[in-house]
């Protein structure tokens, strides 16, 4: 989640739906959103081992804390 801008990506596939159809507009020069395409390689399984757990926790935590959710069960269980 991108709250500057409101952005919010659920799954691999609505990001690559909407890259797609930035291409297609952007090819077809009707996208005034791209000045200049930027190439990117989104290789998943790579990434996950190479994330810096630290600042992943610490960003984990920093959305959890700020976050509307609301968890119900075990509160014991929970902190385990």
């Amino acid at each position: 989640m991108d709250k500057s801008i409101g952005i919010l990506c659920l799954s691999t596939e609505e990001m690559c739906h909407y890259l797609e159809t930035l291409n297609r507009n952007v090819e077809e020069g009707s996208s005034d959103i791209v000045k200049k395409p930027v190439i990117f390689y989104m290789d998943v399984s790579a990434m996950f081992p190479s994330l810096d757990v630290k600042s992943v926790a610490r960003k984990v935590e920093e959305e959890f804390v700020t976050s509307d959710l609301e968890i119900k069960g075990d509160e014991r269980e929970l902190g385990i």
